[in-house]
């Protein structure tokens, strides 16, 4: 009877994945590793406002000339499939702010119609300045939406990245390939093995077969590159609450604090390839590579990219404060002439109360001039009365002993 194999590893050897980067690894990967994009990392593009899209696109060109960018066709398919309704997208907040901002403006007008007779209020001037104001708003987001709904055929931000990824594009799979990898995911799926499982509307997700599996596509095609180049992959997403690529302190919170890649996706890309697999948000690239290839980037792109504001919010906050200091200027410009118009007013009436005061004042003059004049006899102090007395002689009364509520004597 042949005795049982001994086995013999290290923890970091066996479980590869549960332990972050070493800093000799991550330089490896700074120099070595290919970046690839998920498809939310190019759609989010067209949310950001201009700082940290550029910062972005700034360091895909550097990769690109260094040939360490690629990207597969299942991101590349998926951007041009949801491109044109994240285009339509970015309009929807304006289009809300401009609704609200003529429905207030109705108001406004009403109030100020149903005010007459006022002191300082001209309700003409008031109403044509609030007039101009929100015009100015309306008519810059109106110009802003025009503008922005061209790049559904016009668009710069697609430009560019055709451009970026010219000759980087991966191979689409075979209608027979894709079959495959549907009837894997079916099993990987149902024992929650990443990625993609959380898409199924089995486990939660919002998307049907085999529309599902398209995560777990992505995943086969950095499997097969990974193994085609003898390169290590770092893929950059922003998917970061599902769960079922980032492993997670608390996996039921989806806004727990991220630890890095799911292990099992680590241990597959190293079992199959060799390689390592990483795994990054798109403010966490930008942070890493800016400094490993000397780029400037500021602060505010990396905020942008962190908090990832819809584009187009942002244009209405600056339409809005432009047009708010414009405002402010030209109600600056009608405050003073309504300053002393009340002014005058107040002055006005509060003229007879004036005279009042100063005649009170000359009466109290005189009276206090004519009692200083008088010859008052001196009152010692304290003084306290006392009752007859039949005796010549007068007793002294004990103050110290008197209670306030009882008569002497």
């Amino acid at each position: 009877m042949e005795p049982p194999p001994t086995i013999m590893g290290d923890m970091k050897g066996q479980f590869r994945g549960w332990y972050p980067m070493s800093p000799h690894e991550r330089g490896a990967l700074s120099r070595f590793a290919t970046f690839s994009l998920d498809a939310n990392v190019l759609l989010n593009l067209y949310r950001l406002p201009l700082e940290g899209r550029s910062a972005v696109l700034d360091i895909l060109r550097q990769l690109r000339t260094r040939g360490r960018l690629w990207l597969s066709h299942q991101a590349a398919i998926e951007y041009q499939r949801v491109r044109p309704s994240k285009v339509l997208e970015q309009l929807k907040p304006s289009s809300l702010i401009r609704g609200h901002i003529e429905k207030a403006l109705q108001g406004i007008e009403k109030e100020v119609q149903d005010v007459s007779d006022h002191p300082f209020i001209d309700r003409k001037p008031l109403l044509e300045s609030i007039r101009r104001f929100c015009n100015e708003v309306i008519g810059d987001l109106q110009k802003r939406e025009e503008e922005f709904s061209e790049r559904l055929h016009h668009d710069p931000v697609r430009e560019e990245l055709d451009d970026l990824f010219n000759g980087a594009v991966g191979p689409s799979y075979p209608e027979e390939r894709l079959e495959k990898i549907y009837a894997e995911g079916r099993t990987r799926y149902k024992l929650r093995i990443p990625p993609g499982w959380a898409d199924s509307k089995e486990h939660g997700g919002d998307k049907d077969e085999p529309d599902c599996y398209g995560d777990l596509v992505l995943w086969k095609q950095l499997l097969d590159y990974a193994e085609a180049t003898g390169r290590p992959i770092v893929l950059v997403t922003d998917d970061r609450k599902k769960g079922d690529w980032f492993w997670k302190a608390d996996p039921k919170d989806k806004n727990s604090r991220l630890l890095g890649p799911r292990p099992e996706l680590v241990r597959e890309m190293y079992d199959c390839t060799g390689k390592r697999f990483h795994l990054t948000l798109s403010a966490r690239f930008v942070e890493w590579m800016s400094k490993y290839l000397k780029r400037k980037v500021s602060k505010q792109a990396i905020a942008e990219l962190e908090l990832e504001p819809p584009v187009a919010f942002r244009d209405v906050l600056s339409a809005i404060g432009n047009a708010s200091v414009a405002w402010q200027r030209n109600m600056q410009n009608m405050a003073e002439p309504f300053r002393q118009f009340q002014e005058s007013v107040m002055a006005e009436i509060l003229a007879p109360f004036e005279s009042v005061r100063q005649f009170q004042e000359s009466v109290m003059a005189e009276i206090l001039a004519r009692l200083s004049s008088l010859q008052l006899p001196s009152i010692p102090y304290p003084f306290v009365p006392r009752t007859p007395s039949t005796e010549s002689d007068e007793e002294e009364v004990d103050l110290e002993g008197t209670d306030a509520g009882e008569p002497t004597g």
